[in-house]
């Protein structure tokens, strides 16, 4: 049950509000002048303030913006009542604070649906509150790990009261943010439209990017160093999502994982110029004495649903599919091949033009948890100049052994990937190549065996 405040000296309006409410089973506390009020809300909680625009030695305006400028209570909405109103006087309750402005009197079921929008929004800012409390949670618990190397317990304090006051500003920011993308895809107008249980399908291409080896980096780092890089490549990665048609559905610690519902080709430049960024990112990291950052991408496209999951006091927007989950494999692949960008067959096939970017043939895979084997391909655009001109220079050799290696003449492909790992010694997926091949030679394969690459990790 809703608590409401009322504060107005005005017979009429009082008279009116307390049938109001009473009648829609809110619980109020009635107050007739402005001294009242913060010892008011000093001993209770409140979820809503409606308040009169004349009042006893001072204005309902003024109230309201002490009201707004106290740290502890400006959280609380406020409806503003008056039984006299002109634009003026609108524009300076909503300048002052105000989120509605009732003119009275007012129709008893205009008022309940005002009042219900109004407590709406308060209980959508306690749901973020709650998500920030969570994120926070689960922060805190990251600045333990990583701050068990310092030698100092002196210094480690100082690092997590300096990581916890970073995060706290992090959290603030986001508490305001508003998942407008999310709201599109949902066909709501507004936050306060969107309940637990809201899904629709859509086709889109999942992204997942992870930095490599980021545990490893974070072990030499305070906590406060730690968020600092996060937060700095980061801003470098995110712009980029945008501009390619696509958003962020979440961050994963130091990974990222966006949708894109308009064209596989968005997410496929997209990542194409997150390493090109990576690379301008880390020529500054190199000349400030830092270690430069690697990571590795997985695409696949397919059908999703996107939606809200929880409960009532806690729920968040999330997507739910195979496809989701092939992307996520797709990006754990990318360091056994040595491949930094991936993407799947369904994903390829959904290009435009694929010949507009450097794509190799990668392999026939079976990810743990899926029945069907996958084919994946290696886009290179990403990679460094010198390496990616030495890889197109070897592709008729590469796809020669391949053909070789499906074909189980091993001993012919393996002349033909040591081509290729001699030329590109970079070439990761022909050197993997190479040591199957020698492998199957030595000790055979399996009478059945179909080219598929059984992957029994996550």
């Amino acid at each position: 049950m809703s608590q409401v405040l009322v504060v107005s000296d005005s017979p009429q309006i009082i008279t009116k509000i307390r049938a109001y409410l009473t009648n829609f089973g809110h619980r109020f506390l009635l107050i007739s002048q402005h001294r009242f009020l913060f010892p008011a809300l000093e001993k209770e909680a409140f979820d809503l303030i409606l308040m009169g625009h004349n009042l006893p030695k001072i204005n309902g305006l003024s109230l309201l913006r002490q009201l707004k400028l106290h740290q502890k209570y400006r959280h609380i909405p406020v409806v503003m009542l008056t039984d006299k109103a002109n634009d003026q006087l609108l524009v300076d309750s909503f300048e002052g604070g105000a989120i509605d402005f009732i003119k009275l009197p007012v129709d008893k079921l205009v008022f309940k649906a005002r009042i219900k929008t109004a407590l709406a929004a308060r209980e959508y800012e306690k749901y973020l509150e709650k998500r920030v409390e969570a994120r926070i949670a689960d922060l805190q618990s990251i600045n333990v790990k990583l701050t068990r190397e310092v030698n100092e317990r002196k210094q480690k304090e100082k690092a997590l009261h300096r990581s916890k006051r970073e995060l706290l500003y992090t959290n603030r920011a986001y508490e305001r943010f508003v998942p407008r993308d999310f709201l599109r895809h949902l066909n709501k107008k507004n936050i306060i439209d969107v309940a637990l249980g809201n899904n629709v399908e859509q086709k889109m291409s999942v992204l997942f990017a992870d930095i490599r080896s980021f545990t490893t980096i974070s072990e030499s780092m305070t906590p406060e160093e730690t968020f600092k890089l996060l937060n700095s490549y980061l801003s470098q990665i995110g712009p980029l999502v945008r501009s390619h048609r696509g958003f962020i559905d979440k961050y994963i610690g130091d990974a990222i994982m966006a949708l894109f519902d308009v064209e596989a080709d968005d997410a496929v430049k997209g990542a194409i110029a997150m390493f090109h960024k990576l690379t301008e990112y880390n020529t500054g990291r190199k000349k400030a004495g830092y270690q430069p950052l690697q990571i590795g991408i997985g695409i696949n496209t397919g059908d999703l649903m996107l939606g809200t999951i929880g409960e009532h006091n806690r729920m968040e927007g999330t997507v739910i599919s195979d496809a989701v989950n092939l992307a996520s494999r797709l990006e754990g692949l990318t360091k056994f091949y040595g491949a930094p960008l991936l993407i799947s067959e369904y994903t390829y096939h959904h290009l435009k033009d694929a010949s507009q970017y450097t794509i190799r043939y990668v392999d026939r895979v079976q990810v743990k948890g899926k029945m069907k084997p996958v084919v994946i391909y290696a886009v290179m655009d990403g990679e460094t100049l010198d390496v990616l001109e030495k890889k197109v220079a070897t592709a008729a050799i590469f796809e020669q052994g391949w053909k070789s290696y499906q074909a189980r003449e091993f001993k012919e492909a393996i002349s033909l990937f040591q081509q290729c790992v001699t030329q590109v010694p970079e070439d990761k997926t022909a050197r993997l190549y190479l040591e199957r091949c020698q492998i199957f030679l030595k000790e055979g394969c399996d009478e059945e065996w179909d080219g598929v690459t059984h992957l029994d990790t996550k």
